[in-house]
């Protein structure tokens, strides 16, 4: 971001249907600070195993 001429970041925070969930503006000078913080706020809204672990996946399916 250094070398080119950023005024602001815009986020556009997607579920997994691809649906928009949150749109939110940075200043530029927030848009490093901010991006993990977005990163881990959008991974409440994808899909995923309703398992702590994948062993217990692989034990069900005796891949041992």
């Amino acid at each position: 971001m250094r070398l080119a001429p950023v005024l602001r970041g815009l986020a556009i925070l997607e579920d997994g249907y691809d649906q928009t969930t949150e749109i939110a503006g940075l200043p530029v000078d927030r848009i490093e600070a901010e991006e993990a913080k977005l990163l881990e706020r959008v991974k409440r809204f994808m899909a995923r195993l309703p398992f702590e672990e994948m062993g217990l996946i692989r034990d069900a399916l005796h891949l041992d």
